[in-house]
């Protein structure tokens, strides 16, 4: 039988530009399953909040499938 792989999210800085508001920090969400990393950028400007969503999804161990609803949900 095959082992269950175990999510580990992780709050990741990420730069964005936005046009003619020009560039800001931002933290986004990171998590690889099955060899595919999956990346939701701009979640939250506190590192701390995404930190603590990383901390949850990886101990509800969150499909990356039903990331974005959570995120949706949640902010």
């Amino acid at each position: 039988m095959a082992e269950k792989q175990t999510l580990q999210y992780q709050a990741i800085p990420v730069r964005m530009e936005h046009g003619e508001d020009g560039n800001y920090g931002t933290y986004g969400l990171a998590v690889t399953k099955d060899g595919e990393r999956y990346i939701v950028k701009d979640v939250t400007t506190d590192r701390r909040e995404a930190e603590q969503l990383a901390e949850l999804f990886t101990r509800v161990q969150l499909s990356p499938l039903h990331l974005l609803d959570a995120l949706e949900d949640m902010l």
